[in-house]
């Protein structure tokens, strides 16, 4: 269930940073630790660090072309987690250490164009379902 005082404000649900990613799925209350070096996902940890601390991490559709899949707009689903970068660590060769905490999922009602070389979505948050203590 998301935290109420975590939800990012319409602004961040207007133009989501996306970082998709094979094999890889960010459900709420997991951390994810990346290290990132390329240089639109470096111009993406940047505009995180100085706007909102929220990110979506969207998983690839698999069987596309090998080729396409690290390209500027790989194909995704578009039901994916969001998540909030928690702790960040610069390091002297210009990667970045990033964790990431899954705070919920969303899903993706447009795409914008490519900024400064990464992508960015619009997205709706979905309501979890509360845990039930049932067995």
């Amino acid at each position: 269930m998301l935290d109420e005082k975590r939800r990012p404000d319409p602004g961040t649900l207007g133009a989501l940073p996306i970082f998709p990613l094979p094999n890889v799925v960010l459900l709420p209350g997991m951390m994810l630790p990346l290290n990132v070096f390329e240089p639109r996902y470096l111009s993406m940890v940047d505009h995180i660090l100085s706007t909102s601390p929220y990110l979506g991490v969207p998983l690839m559709r698999p069987g596309e072309d090998p080729a396409a899949a690290f390209s500027a707009r790989a194909p995704i689903f578009d039901t994916f987690g969001v998540g909030e970068v928690v702790a960040h660590q610069a390091l002297p060769d210009g990667r970045r250490l990033i964790r990431v905490e899954g705070i919920g999922r969303a899903v993706m009602r447009a795409e914008l164009p490519l900024h400064e070389g990464f992508r960015r979505t619009v997205v709706e948050l979905l309501d979890e379902p509360a845990p039930s203590e049932q067995h």
